[in-house]
């Protein structure tokens, strides 16, 4: 059986095609994709709206661009501005612009630079986070490591270790920026400036800028004395 040969779509201007398999897409222009779209690379430096869903070993955008459905890729990076309205499933996903997902977003690896805004729950082995996010459901990922760059918020976050961390002084705001969640949960958790309702594991520091309703923890606890825990209780 002979091996049907991919093409490639590369737009230098403005042009549209059907879903279907490509090996390399490249859009240095208006680009439009009507249906699913699986393809080797995925590259768009200019403006493109899929509508259907994406399968990519490799996707980069460095323009806008929006698709409908779910995407999965091994890598994902993102330097300019990114909507996906479904599952975003990778392997390594590097956001250093904006991203939008109506969905979950699952992967390995996840490293923000730029601003992340998710509908759902976030779940990773590991999630480095050095901008701003927003997720309405649950973070979860083994080690978090959050410096804070602007306002966060998630609903829940879980982790064997989590570690929340003021960015360096700033003489317009200092040490103005903050993390707002419901609930953390985990191992170790070293936090600042960081108001939660809840917060529990088993060795817990809760430093300076926090506002805390309650800590619970196993093994210890310590708070800062610039923090507020209204109750704390060992289990």
């Amino acid at each position: 059986m002979e091996r049907k040969e991919r093409r490639d779509f590369v737009v230098a201007g403005r042009a549209s095609t059907a879903g279907g398999e490509f090996d390399r897409v490249s859009i240095h222009g208006d680009g439009h994709v009507d249906g699913d779209l699986a393809c080797t690379e995925l590259k768009c430096h200019g403006k493109s709206h899929i509508t259907g869903n994406v399968k990519a070993s490799d996707v980069k955008v460095y323009g806008s661009t929006r698709i409908d459905g779910r995407v999965e890729s091994e890598e994902l990076q993102v330097r300019g501005h990114a909507e996906v309205g479904g599952h975003l499933s990778c392997r390594q996903m590097e956001a250093e612009g904006v991203l939008h997902a109506g969905g979950p977003v699952t992967a390995e690896e996840i490293t923000l630079k730029g601003q992340l805004n998710v509908k759902e729950d976030v779940e990773a082995e590991s999630f480095s986070a050095k901008g701003i996010f927003k997720i309405d459901g649950l973070l979860n990922a083994g080690q978090i490591v959050v410096q804070l760059y602007g306002d966060c918020q998630a609903k829940e976050i879980g982790g064997e270790k989590i570690e929340v961390r003021k960015k360096g002084f700033s003489w317009f705001k200092p040490f103005s920026h903050h993390l707002e969640v419901d609930t953390i949960e985990g191992d170790e958790i070293h936090l600042e400036n960081t108001r939660a309702k809840v917060v529990r594991g088993n060795r817990v520091t809760i430093g300076p800028g926090c506002e805390i309703g309650l800590v619970e923890y196993h093994h210890h606890f310590h708070r800062d004395h610039g923090a507020k825990v209204k109750e704390a209780k060992k289990l």
